[in-house]
């Protein structure tokens, strides 16, 4: 349920902008309840990825922001429980 909910409010999170965070922490919990399905850590990179671009206050991404570590290591954990999968993929490539 966390998850789902999670999805829903990276969905929201183009209008609402506080739900980005909401998001994560429920992907968060979705995660320490099941820490070995990868389609959460890339769910959470997604809104954390959607959070960064979309927020004016970011004009440009800077290399060293804690947002996108955060991203790439969530993406490498989704890759190493499933190399298959296909969000963490596309968005590695973001």
């Amino acid at each position: 349920l966390y998850y789902r909910r999670g999805i829903v409010r990276v969905r929201l999170g183009f209008g609402f902008p506080a739900e980005y965070d909401r998001a994560n922490e429920d992907f968060t919990k979705a995660i320490s309840l099941a820490p070995k399905e990868s389609e959460y850590y890339a769910r959470r990179a997604v809104g954390n990825w959607n959070k960064l671009t979309n927020n004016e206050s970011y004009p440009k991404i800077k290399e060293n922001d804690p947002l996108l570590k955060s991203i790439g290591e969530d993406l490498k954990t989704a890759l190493k429980l499933n190399p298959q999968n296909w969000l963490a993929l596309a968005y590695r490539a973001e």
